[in-house]
């Protein structure tokens, strides 16, 4: 019997062709399941891990890219801005809640209070992050589009006071800090500290963190000439841990996430007993004098697009989040 090897390859070829199209009718049909079944997330996921990791050649032919693509299309996208200090925490709220909801894409970007909220009003950002009232600016923008400017209480937050670990003063009264950043002290030596020259932090005179400091230590006094206002939280973090004799400001929470070694500072306020560290309780109770309530800003026409959002980050899952960033969440 003689057998014909060029017929075998042709049938061998035309078997293989019928396994890639059947193959790729199922993949289509897979993704046509995914498109129109709202509950197909989780599966999806598994089914592009079993792609990439037991089936190179359908990995190789494209699919889990064409899953992929259909997935991103698929999402709704939800842009936040914020100012420095809250980035982190909305960060982490973002990546918890994105875990669980797989069709939310949420976008995190830097950006001072005030363009935050203009960006709100501006219909460029969803939410804003912010530790200040809108302004009288805001408030006629706000008027002028028509927009009902709501808010939600996020969380609570303290402006702490920071100095070099090496420094032996603990403590300070906030008229104390607010005499320093009038440059009524020159040495830490006159405080009960060292004999080194005190280098004045704080950030710039625009920020909000600085307008709040300006109005709850400074009582709107006029701020030493000699304050170095640095562009960032990073960098007033990043002084104070290499400079002796540097004293700075900033949000509690990012300080915390910082991982820096830094030394924050107990305050007693003009009216108080005892010094106070910043901490969840001295928050809470409302002891410790330079505490402060983050919000979300939105609009009102955007609130329905949000409202999971702004359930999860008050719900009890939220609130943990919240507390792993750092931050005190709201009772």
């Amino acid at each position: 019997m003689v057998v014909d090897i060029s017929e075998k390859k042709t049938q061998s070829r035309g078997i293989f062709g019928i396994i890639v199209k059947v193959g790729v009718v199922c993949t289509f049909g897979i993704v046509l399941f995914f498109y129109f079944y709202p509950g197909g997330e989780d599966l999806k996921s598994e089914v592009l891990e079993l792609i990439e990791s037991e089936l190179p050649a359908l990995s190789q032919l494209g699919i889990p890219d064409l899953l992929k693509s259909e997935t991103e299309e698929s999402q709704e996208t939800v842009h936040v801005q914020g100012p420095e200090d809250m980035v982190p925490l909305m960060n982490t709220l973002a990546e918890k809640y994105m875990e669980q909801n797989k069709e939310i894409k949420i976008e995190v970007s830097e950006a001072g209070s005030d363009s935050g909220i203009s960006s709100v009003l501006e219909g460029s950002a969803d939410l804003s992050m912010s530790n200040r009232s809108p302004d009288k600016e805001e408030s006629q923008l706000a008027e002028e589009k028509g927009i009902t400017l709501d808010r939600t209480a996020l969380s609570l937050d303290a402006i702490a006071f920071i100095v070099h670990p090496a420094n032996p003063v603990d403590s300070l009264t906030l008229k104390q800090v607010s005499e320093i950043y009038q440059g009524r002290y020159s040495s830490w030596k006159q405080l009960g500290g060292k004999n080194w020259p005190i280098s004045i932090l704080g950030r710039r005179l625009n920020t909000g963190t600085h307008k709040i400091f300006q109005s709850w230590v400074l009582n709107n006094q006029e701020i030493s000439q000699k304050m170095s206002q640095l562009p960032t939280l990073a960098s007033v973090l990043r002084a104070a841990s290499q400079t002796h004799g540097a004293i700075g400001y900033g949000s509690l929470g990012s300080i915390k996430n910082s991982g820096l070694d830094i030394k924050i500072l107990r305050v007693k306020a003009p009216s108080g007993s005892h010094m106070v560290l910043p901490d969840e309780d001295s928050i809470l109770a409302g002891d410790y004098p330079a505490s402060q309530k983050l919000y979300f800003y939105y609009s009102d026409k955007k609130k329905n697009q949000i409202s999971e959002f702004l359930k999860y980050s008050q719900s009890a899952e939220g609130k943990k989040a919240i507390k792993e960033a750092g931050f005190v969440p709201v009772k």
